[in-house]
């Protein structure tokens, strides 16, 4: 099966609160809106993603590619 690969680098980001090295959440859904938005369907991340990354990447349709 193929699969339509339109990928897009995100990250690495400073430190936020919980020691997770992304966005805040507000900032994290609105970034994946926008990248799902603009045609892209993968997001790679340069750090593990914790558990609201991958959650909003799925909300918006976005596959997030290994770390």
């Amino acid at each position: 099966m193929r699969f339509p690969f339109r990928g897009v680098t995100y990250g690495t980001f400073a430190e936020r609160a919980d020691g997770a090295l992304f966005p805040e959440r507000r900032l994290l859904r609105a970034d994946l809106r926008a990248i799902a938005a603009s045609g892209f369907n993968v997001i790679r991340t340069y750090t593990a993603p914790p558990d609201d990354v991958i959650d909003f990447a799925g909300e918006f349709g976005l596959a997030v590619l290994g770390w």
